[in-house]
């Protein structure tokens, strides 16, 4: 962009429509295909003034002839990323980058500072806390009759996003009814399972254990520095021998 002086060439501001006379101001772009009063050069997000020789942008999916300029601080704030946590555009940094983090699976983008400054991750899915959408804290019960919390259940590890709020399984009991509601279901497809099933309730901790294996170098199996894995649960398999005793020796069956 670039200031010039106005001559006998009729010249047609882009901005308000009106004629750029003759001995005037005008800022030019594209080479004179576009021109504007000094005045009517004006950003699409705040309408203010792009003054001459300041940078500005266009959105690069808009037709270069649709008369869309920003002041780029206003460009970023509409195509900047948003925090999932304090829902602030994440803005380019003093080099010009866009830093920020991004939850594994969930691909939630947000600032490197919710890192460190304390805030929640679902003990579920281990996705951050909205401040939009405060996670629900179950807290436990001391009542004669309260039902037994899963190992490793503590109030400073109770928080549930809202989406597994509404499914939180807490006790075996509640597995169980689950289970039969899907083993009627397999019925009905002529799938038979059997009647009840062993369920241990542990917290994502007991879980996760497995990490620590991955991140040991195994020079039997030749695997070295395994991605993290974030365990939602695990299923156990039962191995069992039967001794048979018979006459004259024994019997493996």
């Amino acid at each position: 962009m670039f200031l010039g002086g106005g001559g006998a060439k009729r010249v047609v501001c882009s901005g308000c429509g009106g004629q750029v006379q003759g001995g005037m101001e005008y800022v030019t772009l594209r080479d004179g295909a576009v021109c504007f009063h000094p005045q009517c050069f004006r950003c699409a997000l705040c309408h203010g003034v792009i003054p001459a020789n300041t940078a500005f942008t266009t959105d690069p999916q808009e037709s270069t002839t649709s008369g869309r300029y920003y002041h780029t601080s206003c460009f970023h704030q509409i195509h900047s990323p948003e925090c999932c946590v304090c829902h602030e555009k994440m803005l380019p940094n003093a080099s010009g980058v866009i830093e920020y983090a991004v939850t594994p699976f969930w691909n939630q983008k947000f600032c490197r500072s919710h890192q460190r400054d304390g805030t929640r991750k679902c003990f579920a899915c281990n996705r951050l806390e909205s401040r939009a959408e405060p996670h629900v804290v179950l807290a436990e019960s001391s009542s004669p009759g309260a039902r037994a919390q899963p190992r490793g259940f503590t109030a400073s590890s109770s928080a549930l996003c809202l989406n597994c709020a509404e499914s939180v399984v807490l006790t075996a009991e509640d597995v169980s009814h689950l289970y039969r509601e899907m083993r009627e279901f397999f019925v009905k497809l002529g799938v038979s399972l059997p009647l009840d099933l062993p369920v241990h309730l542990v917290d994502p901790g007991a879980l996760n254990e497995r990490r620590q294996r991955c991140d040991t170098p195994d020079d039997d199996n030749g695997y070295h520095g395994a991605p993290h894995i974030h365990c939602m649960g695990l299923t156990l398999s039962e191995e069992r021998t039967t001794v048979v005793r018979r006459a004259g020796g024994l019997g493996f069956g």
